[in-house]
Formats: structure tokens, C-alpha cells, sequence
């Protein structure tokens, strides 16, 4: 298998695992070290630096949300970089009130771990970080 299928892979098993409600093993795919970003636009950029942060920070977004669902659209790897780009389904805590928000990440994987988690303002945004054409 080349590097970059078994980047898909882990990449896949995220979602899989995310959207399943196992928040706190998606935490296994990362490694002790790695870091998070979010978009300039979002209120707490990072970043979040460690699994314990990162965990931290999973665990305050998820605890907003009464539902949060990935859906993937495109996911494309390049080199040691995977592009996932979709739509997360929400629905507010307290509020009620449903959402849908564009998902547009780059992984950088390492040994099969993930490595760097940047959330980006958009899918051009993210294409272009990892290299790849649109």
C-alpha cells in the first residue's frame, strides 16, 4: 500500500469514527505532538498544540452541538498531505437551530498518524496548501 493510500485511509476512519459519536478515539489518529489551526475567521484560531489540547478543544466544539456530522465530498491525498473537503450538518445545543458549514481541512500525516490538522476558509484554499489542481 503507497503512503499516500494508507493517508486516505486514516483520514477515512476520521469520519467514520467522528460521525459514529467516537470523539475520543479519533484522538488515536493523531500523534502526541500534532497540531491544530483553525481559519483566521474562526474565534479561536489556535493553535492547539498536543493531543490533550486538541482534546480539550474537540471536546468544548462538540459539547455546542446537540448533532455534528461530517459529509465528504472529495478527499485527495498528495504526498504526505490529504485534502477533505464537504459540509459539516449541525444542530445547535441550546438553540435548535440546524446549520450547514463547508468543511475545507489539510492532514499532514507522518508514520500513519496525523501530523497537522489546518482548518482553511475554503476548498480553493486547501487545493492549493496541499499542491494539488482544482
Amino acid at each position: 500500500m503507497s503512503e499516500e493510500q494508507r493517508n486516505l485511509e486514516v483520514v477515512a476512519r476520521l469520519g467514520e469514527l467522528w460521525n459514529a459519536g467516537q470523539h475520543e478515539e479519533v484522538l488515536s489518529l493523531y500523534h502526541e505532538d500534532a497540531v491544530m489551526t483553525a481559519a483566521p475567521n474562526w474565534l479561536e484560531p489556535g493553535p492547539w498544540v498536543g493531543r490533550e489540547q486538541i482534546a480539550r478543544n474537540q471536546r468544548d466544539w462538540v459539547s455546542a452541538w446537540e448533532q455534528i456530522e461530517m459529509e465528504v465530498e472529495r478527499v485527495e491525498a498528495a504526498g504526505d498531505k490529504v485534502v477533505l473537503l464537504g459540509q459539516w450538518h449541525s444542530r445547535g445545543a441550546a438553540s435548535g437551530i440546524g446549520n450547514i458549514t463547508p468543511i475545507a481541512v489539510v492532514f499532514t500525516l507522518e508514520d500513519g498518524l496525523i501530523k497537522r490538522f489546518d482548518w482553511l476558509e475554503s476548498a480553493s484554499e486547501a487545493l492549493r496548501r496541499a499542491g494539488i489542481d482544482e
